[in-house]
């Protein structure tokens, strides 16, 4: 049973934040997270108040990364501007040396390349007007690190312990 509205009044850390573990279920287009403490469960929402949130990352800056969770879209045209990287899910599980490269650039609008060292797997975004290269699992990193920050933050404490499906 999911209720929404059970932490606030006070903080995790009077509750015994020990026993509090958060399930992050990371869709291909969107997300949500939900916190556990000993039986009882609440979704949680961001700083918009939306419980499913976009999964993407934004690379506009790259020092300042940011993600759909914390950081909705101004507008669709951010989409297409080749600095959000989207349907992460889905690079991390293409087969890289049977991979078209056309095929994947009619898909995505940032550019998707494969390299031969350990059949690895890059994906480059426009950052300050140039391409830079990372990968599916760094740009998931960061997303799962937004997710983390957002649930800290909401909490009043750490999160130690987290799931995602």
């Amino acid at each position: 049973m999911v209720e929404q509205g059970l932490f606030e009044d006070s903080t995790m850390s009077e509750q015994g934040q020990e026993d509090v573990a958060i399930g992050i279920d990371l869709g291909t287009s969107v997300c949500r997270v939900a916190v556990w403490n000993c039986s009882e469960v609440e979704l949680l929402s961001n700083s918009q108040e939306q419980l499913l949130m976009k999964s993407f990352v934004s690379f506009k800056d790259q020092n300042h990364p940011k993600s759909g969770v914390t950081s909705p879209l101004a507008n669709d045209y951010e989409l297409f501007s080749g600095s959000i990287i989207y349907n992460i899910k889905r690079l991390l599980c293409i087969p890289v040396p049977d991979t078209d490269p056309k095929v994947l650039q009619s898909k995505y609008l940032f550019l998707v390349q494969s390299i031969e060292l350990g059949a690895m797997q890059l994906i480059a975004p426009l950052v300050n007007g140039m391409w830079t290269s990372t990968t599916p699992e760094e740009a998931l990193a960061v997303l799962l690190n937004k997710i983390k920050d957002m649930a800290k933050t909401k909490l009043k404490c750490r999160v130690d312990h987290s799931c995602c499906i």
